[in-house]
């Protein structure tokens, strides 16, 4: 008993000790709380960036968004075959390290990471800013290679607008378009139609069978349906709710 006493008197000295030492040589008063303010976007690389203007936009409303990288940002595009997929091959990196955003939304494949540009219908996208500097970091962890974001382009008072696409090709192609956009001082509606079908029903010829005949490619053929509407309110100068809704339907 007289031993536990003991020592938890000089546990109690000890602790004493210590506070009165911390006391002295750290003052409560010394150090003041400092604030410091900085944006975060201000802390990585932005020139490396590419914008397709309204004349790339113009030339490739009958195009697919991966035609229209490949034609106007000079992107690697691995594409395969007609109607087939088109992924995006950034700096030498995989699909799956370039994060592809919709209005902020990334369109990423959760399995696999990748995006095929071929369901994109450029006649649905209004801009696309391309990233492939150390700003691309600030939209997701895997990617390493880039950004490529598309987005609409949402105005006021602009009154009513309608804009009608068709198109016809060889191999049975066919698309068409409709984007009808009415927007006033605090209200603002687009609403887009697009449907595409192709037969793909080329010649070629048949090397492994005999004597080379000349066949014509079956079962490729491809359809596409899609509709997307957006709609907006104007709730102060600097303030809006905005709505995004697409769908999309697509058979090979």
């Amino acid at each position: 008993m007289k031993r536990a006493t003991s020592i938890w008197i000089l546990l109690l000295f000890l602790s004493f000790g210590i506070k009165a030492q911390t006391d002295d040589e750290f003052p409560r008063d010394t150090l003041k709380t400092a604030v410091i303010v900085d944006q975060r976007l201000g802390s990585f690389e932005r020139e490396q960036l590419h914008t397709l203007d309204s004349t790339d936009k113009n030339l490739h409303t009958a195009s697919n968004l991966g035609e229209m990288l490949q034609n106007t940002a000079g992107l690697n595009l691995k594409v395969y075959g007609g109607g087939g997929v088109t992924s995006a091959s950034l700096r030498g990196g995989q699909a799956a390290q370039t994060a592809v955003l919709w209005n902020g939304m990334n369109l990423q494949d959760p399995l696999n990471g990748g995006v095929n540009f071929s369901l994109i219908p450029a006649f649905f996208i209004d801009q696309v800013d391309i990233h492939t500097g150390g700003y691309s970091a600030l939209f997701g962890s895997g990617a390493v290679s880039g950004s490529i974001h598309t987005a609409s382009m949402l105005k006021f008072s602009e009154g009513l607008q309608i804009s009608v696409q068709q198109q016809f090709a060889s191999f049975g192609t066919q698309q068409s378009g409709v984007d009808i956009r009415y927007s006033g001082a605090r209200f603002l509606n687009t609403t887009k139609l697009f449907y595409r079908k192709a037969d793909n029903d080329f010649p070629f010829i048949n090397t492994q069978q005999f004597g080379s005949p000349l066949e014509y490619q079956r079962n490729a053929n491809e359809k596409e349906i899609g509709i997307m509407q957006e709609n907006a309110v104007r709730l102060g100068k600097k303030m809006r709710l905005s709505s995004h809704v697409w769908w999309l339907k697509n058979h090979h």
